[in-house]
């Protein structure tokens, strides 16, 4: 009885996917949400890293609120629960930044990366174009992610910025 239940279910789904209907289609239309998803926040990552390579605190307040609003919309935007839930933490941890120092910005920032690699190495197709590096010196979590460009550490800033490694998504 049992093998007669499972084999009528894969009929009944194998039947749906040639109507074009029913939970193959909804898997589809779930997956194709993805591509581009996370566009958004590298673009407010990036910004950030750029602000924290050059020691920059000009518009950084601004920047976390930008990164905090993409983490959040990217989360909803993704098939996978897991990196939606780190999308979410990542955009928690931006909108928890409440000061324009180097020190608590690096900080924050060092908690948004972990996020971030975390929901990389969870689905790593979502890696495409990037790299991943890590600072020897920094206090708090050392990797940090970059979209393009000569490596710049966003920990040690304008006299250390090329400080670091590259590393892994784990």
């Amino acid at each position: 009885m049992w093998k007669q239940i499972v084999v009528a279910a894969a009929l009944g789904l194998s039947l749906l996917a040639c109507a074009g209907g029913g939970v193959p289609a909804a898997l589809e239309k779930e997956q194709a949400k993805e591509p581009g998803a996370v566009d958004g926040v590298i673009e407010a990552y990036e910004s950030i890293r750029l602000r924290l390579a050059n020691d920059a605190t000009e518009g950084l307040p601004a920047a976390f609120e930008r990164l905090e609003t993409a983490a959040f919309g990217a989360a909803d935007a993704v098939a996978s629960s897991t990196v939606a839930g780190h999308l979410r933490e990542l955009g928690a941890a931006s909108g928890a930044f409440d000061g324009a120092d180097l020190q608590s910005a690096r900080a924050t920032f060092a908690e948004v990366s972990s996020h971030l690699v975390s929901a990389i190495a969870t689905k790593p197709s979502l890696a495409g174009g990037l790299s991943i590096f890590e600072c020897p010196m920094a206090e708090d979590y050392p990797k940090w992610v970059q979209a393009s460009g000569a490596k710049a550490n966003p920990y040690m800033g304008k006299d250390m910025q090329s400080c670091g490694v590259e590393s892994t998504w784990e």
